[in-house]
């Protein structure tokens, strides 16, 4: 609570005085756990001695998302600066694939993506 709680003064978002709901979940071995980008998370350190943690981050967004230029500068953070291109505000597809399309006004699934699931025609 208290990590929550420090956390949540750093926030732009967060008011002085409001109540912060923390929550833990246990998992089993191979479980999954989703929740919203906003939510603050993290896990406890590894306790076993002999099994590493392995963990997979799928993190999905809208296709017309770009990076957010602020006072002449890309405001980018550790996670997702990594995939900002230069003299790009763009998701590269490379990165950011298009895995799902509604209505025709929208971008179609990433082309590659056949080679992956070829059974996933449009």
């Amino acid at each position: 609570r208290e990590a929550a709680m420090e956390a949540a003064s750093l926030s732009d978002d967060w008011e002085p005085g409001s109540e912060i709901q923390v929550e833990s979940v246990q998992l089993p071995a191979g479980g999954v756990v989703v929740h919203h980008q906003d939510v603050w998370h993290g896990s406890d350190r590894n306790k076993s001695m002999d099994r590493p943690r392995r963990a997979l981050g799928v993190h999905l967004v809208r296709s017309d998302v770009q990076f957010i230029e602020e006072h002449g500068d890309f405001n980018v953070n550790y996670i997702y600066g990594r995939y900002k291109m230069r003299g790009s505000k763009e998701l590269h597809q490379d990165f950011f694939p298009i895995t799902y399309a509604r209505g025709t006004d929208d971008p179609q699934r990433s082309s590659y993506l056949a080679a992956y699931c070829p059974v996933c025609s449009d």
